[in-house]
């Protein structure tokens, strides 16, 4: 199984709601890869919303993550049985 784990993927504010992450996500999809990995800090709701609405599962928080500032993550998974 090809998988893919996105360390950052990020658009300024003032670019949000433009589609610039929609489409920099639909290039990661396009290489046909079954499985992306992703983790989002547990206070960016707004990433997560964007995750969710991509097919997106949050599969569990890892706390801790981070580790300056201390703080946790949630491991975010999209896979083609979940796609």
């Amino acid at each position: 199984m090809q998988a893919i784990y996105i360390s950052t993927l990020g658009v300024l504010a003032p670019f949000r709601k433009l589609g610039i992450g929609r489409m920099l996500l639909a290039l990661i999809l396009d290489l046909g890869c079954h499985c992306i990995v992703l983790h989002v800090p547990t206070t960016a709701t707004e990433a997560q919303k964007f995750y969710v609405k991509h097919g997106f599962t949050n599969v569990k928080i890892l706390e801790g993550y981070y580790k300056r500032p201390r703080s946790d993550a949630f491991l975010f998974v999209r896979s083609a049985i979940n796609a």
